[in-house]
């Protein structure tokens, strides 16, 4: 990856994807898209790409971004299975040959220093290394001695400071110290808050070295989001230890962050930013915009979500726009008719 991402669709786009550029001529024209979801949700990230960047040159996911559970990754869900090598190996060969760019995201802000030489997490990074032909691949990292460290190790993977990194942070956040996070990073994530605090991002001297989360599902003023993302970090370590999920359960009945609505003056809000607060930020040079998949249990609000924020939906274009996003997700799990057979009574764990 460059300081300004290099366009996923060809120099030379169709007449059919030149025709539908209206329908994002004044909304985010030029920008760029990463979608959290590799290691995950695979298979529906991959069937919706080939839609929508086949169909809409102009608006398809440059960049995949994700990772298999392990001590540099946080899991806000439950805890996943873990891929073996040949699958790692085997996945980051499909999206090689599709063209896609894949950012592992190492987004645990608590790991220890005798975790920075993690057998698995090194395998990850060395796999991608090695599936990395066309530049495209990068490392998003939010913590920093981990991100040194695979700056020595690996120095043709550019690292990116993921937004963990700045929840983490204890004093106040500010210009100068996202500045000095540029100095050491290759691009920097804003804090979801940030996004929406004009002050602080007009500040900022090269918005195009920033990505812009759009659909943080926690909320904007929560105040136990970094007490809670270090129970997650101390539940990787140990992931049976009951009494860590059961204070972190407190901690999300105490904000009640699971009944947030929409921005209503007095109503708790998550930080999903409105058309009008995208807009703002790409007038203000922002560019790269990522969809987190990470706090989601399902592929289908992910998707829904890139969809709702990569398409222009104002009422003028809302028809052709919900025809696109409701023919691409119809797409992603046709009906197979399966022969009958005798081993349909049984359930195979995945």
């Amino acid at each position: 990856m460059s300081e300004t991402p290099p366009p996923l669709s060809a120099p030379t786009e169709s007449e059919a994807q030149q025709s539908l550029r209206y329908l994002v001529a004044d909304y985010l024209p030029d920008s760029y898209w990463i979608l959290e979801g590799a290691f995950r949700f695979d298979a529906a990230v991959r069937e919706l790409r080939r839609n929508t960047t086949l169909g809409l040159g102009f608006r398809g996911v440059g960049q995949v971004a994700g990772a298999p559970p392990c001590l540099w990754s946080l899991d806000w869900g439950g805890q996943r299975r873990v891929f073996s090598q040949n699958e790692i190996r085997a996945l980051l060969k499909e999206y090689e040959e599709e063209h896609v760019g894949v950012t592992l995201v190492f987004d645990n802000p608590c790991v220890a220093e005798t975790e920075l030489d993690d057998t698995y997490g090194h395998m990850l990074v060395t796999e991608l290394q090695n599936h990395n032909a066309e530049g495209r691949h990068a490392l998003c990292v939010a913590h920093d001695a981990l991100a040194e460290s695979l700056r020595q190790r690996y120095p043709k993977l550019p690292v990116i400071c993921h937004y963990n990194r700045l929840v983490a942070e204890r004093g106040r956040r500010t210009p100068a110290l996202y500045e000095s996070l540029c100095k050491r990073y290759h691009r920097v994530m804003l804090h979801p808050a940030d996004a929406t605090r004009p002050s602080l991002y007009r500040a900022l001297r090269q918005p195009e070295r920033f990505d812009v989360v759009v659909n943080d599902s926690c909320l904007r003023t929560c105040p136990v989001r970094r007490e809670h993302m270090f129970l997650l970090g101390q539940q990787r370590r140990a992931p049976y230890q009951s009494d860590l999920m059961v204070q972190a359960q407190l901690l999300v009945e105490r904000v009640d962050c699971r009944r947030a609505v929409a921005p209503v003056p007095g109503v708790k809000a998550r930080g999903f930013l409105t058309r009008k607060e995208a807009q703002e930020l790409y007038a203000a040079g922002f560019r790269a915009f990522f969809v987190q998949g990470a706090q989601y249990r399902n592929e289908m609000t992910l998707l829904w979500d890139y969809l709702r924020c990569a398409l222009d939906w104002q009422p003028a274009l809302s028809n052709r726009t919900s025809h696109i996003a409701v023919s691409a997700l119809a797409a992603l799990k046709r009906h197979t008719p399966a022969l009958t057979s005798g081993l349909r009574s049984f359930d195979f764990q995945q």
